[in-house]
């Protein structure tokens, strides 16, 4: 007490005639600051534990915010799926995913200029590593599951992808103890839940190979950007990230346009197609709601969150489980007591794995979190 009266009266006004509310303000201001330094010092390890645990309730807030509209973009895909062939129309989701990231790194760029000083450097991500991430990805996993489900096994792709967050747990060596029970428990709830909604094809299960192929290059992809992309943000994350997004979206679908070139014949229409507006309403939605905003969130949320990896994955699951809730609510069907308590296990699951402290090495460390904040 006897420091805090002493900053109090270090920092009050020295000239007569101060308005009174302007010294009350500077007190408290001033006491606030000495208070906070007290406490910083008196108890460092309990303050950095409260911060931690506060940027980790926002980093799930965003996480569970961000995976229900990606989940609700899948009751758009059949509307989309007759305008194009399919890879070419994932060329042109990828390239309006593109267009808006660019619109939207543009916008942040004049927001910054318009409200500080002028900007030296805003970090820059390397080329090459946009370019690899773009393949690893985008263009190699919608390539490979676009050649599984017209081999029939379609219905493989959500059980391959629920498997993501065990991939990344085991790459990173974490898949041990209380975490390995809700890993595998959410792959069998995906199992349950997808039995009877969406047609397995054991014949074409070779092909379903292609599925889990996909899923492991993209955990790749997702796993290099966590831990390479760290330092190659600057001083403005959020912009670098969705120009070098921007970047990735592009190449990809300059990739995936070449091959619906070779391999997919060009339409022969009689008259020329004019797009409904509930299709070109499914496009917009796509490529905003799958494509452009998720993983803008995604890359934020393993860059710049106390959340692992494997925690960040767990869209996965939630999009999943968003999806075939919506699906159950706009077929009217009533749910069987099997999938309700499949639906609630791969809930639980979700907290389970979210509930664990963040402890991947190089992502998540409450030193590297405390030396570039998430605020």
């Amino acid at each position: 007490m006897k420091l805090l009266r002493l900053c109090l009266i270090l920092h009050a006004p020295a000239r007569a005639g101060t308005c009174p509310d302007l010294v009350c303000a500077s007190w408290i201001q001033m006491a606030c600051s000495s208070f906070r330094a007290l406490l910083t010092q008196a108890c460092p390890k309990r303050t950095n534990a409260r911060y931690y645990r506060h940027v980790q309730r926002r980093s799930v807030l965003l996480l569970l915010g961000i995976s229900g509209l990606w989940g609700s973009s899948w009751i758009i895909a059949p509307t989309a799926s007759s305008l194009a062939p399919p890879f070419a129309l994932a060329a042109m989701l990828h390239l309006e995913a593109a267009a808006w990231l660019l619109c939207a790194s543009i916008f942040m760029r004049k927001t910054m200029r318009a409200s500080g000083p002028p900007i030296t450097s805003s970090g820059r991500v390397p080329v090459a590593r946009s370019l690899l991430l773009a393949v690893l990805l985008f263009a190699a996993p919608a390539a490979l599951l676009i050649v599984a489900g017209e081999h029939g096994a379609s219905g493989w792709a959500p059980l391959c992808a629920a498997t993501m967050p065990l991939m990344l747990a085991l790459a990173d060596g974490l898949a041990a103890g209380s975490l390995i029970l809700p890993l595998s428990a959410a792959v069998g709830a995906t199992l349950v839940l997808l039995n009877g909604s969406v047609p397995f094809a054991w014949n074409k299960a070779a092909w379903a190979l292609l599925s889990l192929l996909a899923v492991a290059t993209q955990a790749s992809g997702l796993r290099m950007a966590a831990v390479q992309l760290r330092g190659d943000l600057g001083p403005h994350p959020l912009r670098s990230l969705v120009r070098s997004l921007a970047l990735q979206c592009a190449v990809a679908a300059v990739l995936l346009g070449s091959v619906s070139f070779v391999v997919e014949p060009a339409p022969r229409l009689a008259a020329p197609h004019v797009w409904a507006g509930s299709e070109l309403s499914a496009m917009l939605l796509l490529s905003t709601l799958g494509i452009a905003v998720p993983y803008a969130a995604l890359l934020w949320l393993l860059t710049r969150s106390p959340l692992c990896t494997h925690q960040v994955v767990v869209t996965q699951w939630i999009q999943f489980l968003v999806a075939a809730m919506e699906a159950m609510v706009l077929s009217q069907a009533e749910p069987s007591t099997t999938w309700l308590a499949a639906a609630v296990a791969l809930a639980v699951c979700v907290l389970l794995v979210l509930w664990q402290p963040g402890t991947a090495p190089g992502n998540s460390a409450l030193t590297n979190l405390l030396e570039s904040p998430f605020a």
